[in-house]
């Protein structure tokens, strides 16, 4: 009895194992997407304030701009807002955020949230957003990648959409 329940676990774990791959595949069409935003005029500076440490804190910063890319091949053009939330150490120049985008199209609107690594003293940053809550066309995907800065008042982003499968 015992070797039965064993062969039979062995069994089911062997066929989740080979049928996964199949199961991933079909439950999202992926698309590429890749954009760049760029921001308009002087960021809404939130609250800011200095540490005793020398850390500088700034909280919901909102910059707002012009978004323009590509989503499988094909062009789309909108406005992105972004509110971001940052800390500055004030000896190394260097910090993290995270915060909130709205990038708004013609064909809908897709929000969410990003992190951030950011060089002070060169302008450089990276990180990732993903965004979930999906109007229009963009209904029900969700838009996962990276996002890069190498100049002030430009952010690349680069990733994927999903779309779910019935």
């Amino acid at each position: 009895m015992k070797k039965t329940v064993w062969i039979s676990i062995v069994g089911l774990l062997a066929l989740s194992v080979i049928m996964a791959p199949v199961m991933a595949e079909t439950a999202a069409m992926k698309q590429s997407f890749s954009a760049t935003a760029t921001i308009l005029g002087t960021p809404d500076p939130g609250k800011s304030w200095i540490t005793e440490d020398g850390t500088e804190q700034i909280k919901k910063m909102r910059q707002v701009g012009l978004i323009s890319g590509e989503i499988d091949g094909i062009p789309f053009d909108g406005e992105i807002e972004l509110v971001i939330s940052l800390t500055k150490d004030g000896t190394t120049l260097e910090g993290s955020g995270h915060g909130k985008f709205d990038i708004t199209t013609a064909d809908g609107s897709i929000k969410g949230t990003l992190r951030v690594e950011v060089d002070f003293e060169t302008g450089y940053a990276s990180g990732t957003f993903v965004g979930t809550e999906t109007t229009g066309d963009y209904e029900g995907k969700k838009i996962m990648g990276s996002l890069e800065s190498l100049a002030a008042g430009v952010l690349d982003f680069d990733g994927i959409i999903l779309t779910p499968q019935p």
